[in-house]
Formats: structure tokens, sequence, C-alpha cells
């Protein structure tokens, strides 16, 4: 099917880079950042803090990061419009991807269920979304958001 230059030009391409921190992890603060560029302009960013305790870790907040990302990303998402997910978490990353296997009493647990069903939801649009490892220097932005 062959797109017009109108139906082209309305596609938008979002990238969503996501990170997570918590000191003396775990247990500590868990922080999250992230970042969202749509057709490489600044749309929008998002830091903020889950809670301390115990159960808090930099993985659970990694997960947060990408749930609350993509969570805005699914009310503004329309057919035809791709997203690629960046991270420095290969965890995040492989277990989004069904590359490893999230283990269900992890610290990590509930924020990966969040952003995994969000996740389905976008794909069930018919939205492509490529989620990517990326090293921690490319991700600088969403890494000073999280802290």
């Amino acid at each position: 099917m062959l797109l017009t230059m109108v139906e082209y030009k309305r596609m938008s391409k979002y990238l969503l880079q996501f990170d997570g921190s918590c000191e003396d992890n775990p247990g500590h603060i868990a922080g999250y950042g992230l970042t969202i560029l749509k057709n490489d302009i600044q749309f929008y960013e998002e830091s903020g803090k889950l809670a301390y305790g115990p159960i808090y870790s930099n993985n659970s907040a990694e997960f947060f990061a990408v749930y609350k990302g993509l969570k805005k990303l699914y009310s503004v998402l329309e057919s035809g419009d791709t997203v690629l997910v960046q991270g420095d978490s290969l965890l995040a990353v492989n277990i989004l991807n069904r590359k490893w296997r999230a283990k269900q009493k992890s610290l990590y647990y509930p924020a990966y269920k969040l952003a995994f069903d969000v996740l389905n939801s976008i794909k069930e649009k018919q939205i492509s979304v490529t989620l990517q490892w990326i090293s921690r220097v490319y991700n600088e932005r969403a890494d000073e958001l999280s802290r």
C-alpha cells in the first residue's frame, strides 16, 4: 500500500529514553527519569521519586520510567507512528523484548507488569515499538533526570 504525502507527513517518530536510580540500592529512594523526542524535537520530560523502602531498587525505577513514558505516548500515538525506546538497562530492555524472563517475586515485578501492560496496549494499536539497549553515555539526560 502506497502512502500519500499527506499520510506520510502525518506519521510521527518518537524516541523515548529512560533511566532509573536508587541510592543505597536496593532500599533507599528510587528515582526515575525519561525524555521523549517527537520527530527529533523535544516533546516531553518527566522525573520523580518512587518512594523510600526496602522494596525499591534501580530496576524497579527503570521499569517505572518505561511505564510512565509509554503511558504518556499511548494517549498521543496514531496509526503509522513508530516508537523507539532506549535505555541503559540490559535487564529492562531484554525482559520487555522477551529475551529474558522476569521473576514475579523480584524487586522489579510490579513496575515490570505496568510497563509490559502498556507496551502491549500500544502494540494492539498497530504501533511499531522497538526496544533497544544503549550505553549510559548516550542516555545522559534520562540519567540526570532520574537522580
